[in-house]
């Protein structure tokens, strides 16, 4: 294997892989990248850990087309070297990095190692807006349990996307609040239930491309899911774990509506988080309502105590409740409206989040009971 290619490229495409090379898997393909070059110049690099799949397909100019393992060191190497040109080539058992006056070799692992992708195009397509998903990503992705252990492999770990032939539903929780993201349009013929991985799907946020209007294909293949757009493939594998019904967490009543400023209450909250984040195993802080005042209470016995006071609007009756705040703080600080909507019922049942401006987005926080 012997080829050229512009530096600037390179990194770029090594930068994308090797966010899937495994950090744990010792001397294994999971620990490698994989370069592949043809003859008709096209440069393909690829990474795994079994959980997550990069491929990044570049152009280049290929004398000898090959294919070979290497370390991922050979990415903060590309990264540092100074040039316009990268030139890569095999001999015996090392790669021979080039570039500028740095010329460094690399030992290498024969590219059958690598598992074989399958072909993952066979089955349906469903396309979608890259901003609508990276919109959806956001706005549910951080609810659900990012921990280890036995939590790892159940659904509060996990994203649900649930493709209808009328809309589709993301849904995410770790059991204290929920994150629901409804798109209309018709995405699939029959209902489809695919539970992602919360880590793999925070990834595969940061990959999507930057033009809003880019056209993101995802396939499901082999207990897979294939995003493709632009030059890049992304796989993700899949929890095999049923999601609950998402819709009876969501109160269907609405006795009270609250109308705030969502920088203002954001940044009170953050205020009142350095109070309440004393209490390390359960840090609280209660909302209160009277009349067009919302007040934010916190006490921290060892440390101290505080209270915010917001201007807001109220229909129905006034709110009283005690909630982990940093859960609002979360959600608040993923939106960009100017106001938000709190729905509210009473101090024993969830509190809802929306805006008018994304009437198709709900958060949902359940209550922290205080005797």
């Amino acid at each position: 294997m012997k080829l050229r290619i512009g530096r600037l490229e390179l990194d770029k495409a090594l930068g994308v892989v090797s966010r899937a090379v495994s950090m744990k898997s010792l001397g294994s393909y999971q620990q490698f990248v994989k370069i592949a070059a043809s003859s008709d110049g096209i440069v393909s690099l690829e990474a795994t850990d079994d959980e997550l799949y990069t491929r990044v397909s570049i152009e280049g100019s290929v004398t000898d087309e090959g294919e070979t393992l290497v370390s991922p060191l050979i990415c903060d190497l590309v990264s540092r070297m100074i040039g316009d040109e990268v030139e890569i080539f095999k001999e015996g058992a090392s790669l021979t990095v080039k570039c500028g006056r740095s010329r460094y070799q690399l030992v290498c692992a024969p590219a059958d190692h690598f598992p074989k992708i399958s072909d993952y195009k066979t089955g349906q397509a469903i396309n979608m807006q890259s901003s609508v998903l990276r919109d959806v990503l956001s706005k549910i992705t951080f609810c659900a349990y990012k921990g280890g252990g036995e939590r790892s492999s159940y659904y509060t770990s996990g994203v649900l996307f649930r493709f209808t032939p009328e809309y589709l539903d993301a849904v995410a929780t770790d059991g204290h609040r929920l994150g629901l993201k409804k798109c209309r349009g018709k995405f699939t013929e029959e209902t489809v239930d695919v539970m992602l991985p919360a880590s793999n799907a925070e990834e595969i946020m940061k990959f999507l491309p930057d033009d809003p209007e880019l056209t993101v294909s995802t396939f499901l293949s082999n207990n897979q899911l294939f995003l493709e757009f632009e030059n890049m493939v992304v796989a993700s594998s899949l929890l095999d774990v049923k999601f609950p019904d998402y819709s009876r967490v969501i109160p269907s009543e609405k006795a009270t509506t609250v109308s705030i400023d969502r920088k203002e209450m954001h940044d009170a909250l953050r205020r009142a988080i350095i109070v309440s984040r004393a209490k390390q195993h359960n840090p609280v802080a209660r909302l209160k309502t009277v009349g067009d005042v919302m007040t934010i209470f916190t006490d921290a016995t060892d440390v101290g105590s505080g209270e915010e006071d917001l201007p807001c609007e109220v229909t129905g009756d006034d709110i009283e409740i005690s909630l982990n705040p940093g859960y609002l703080v979360d959600v608040l600080s993923q939106l960009s409206c100017e106001g938000i909507l709190f729905y509210w019922n009473s101090k024993v049942t969830p509190l809802v989040v929306s805006t008018s401006e994304d009437e198709d987005y709900t958060y949902v926080v359940m209550p922290i009971r205080i005797e």
